[in-house]
């Protein structure tokens, strides 16, 4: 088993926790947590309404497209 960083958004107004791990994400933030590659947490995290994608520790400008990739998949076009 390998451990994974992944950013999950999480645009509600509560604070999600997940079952499994009891991973959190902060209402209305962006944040890094690391998941088991074989856990359900990250399921856990889009059934409370937060968008989930891959950390990318590279440079600046990375972060920032994948910061907006992010909220893109939460925008109602």
């Amino acid at each position: 088993m390998a451990s994974v960083d992944v950013v999950v958004s999480n645009p509600t107004a509560a604070l999600v926790t997940t079952a499994t791990n009891s991973l959190t994400a902060p209402a209305r933030e962006v944040t890094v947590v690391t998941v088991d590659d074989t856990d359900v947490d990250m399921a856990e995290f889009v059934a409370a309404g937060c968008s989930v994608g891959p950390y990318d520790d590279g440079t600046i400008h990375e972060r920032q497209q994948g910061g907006y990739l992010l909220h893109m998949l939460q925008v109602t076009v």
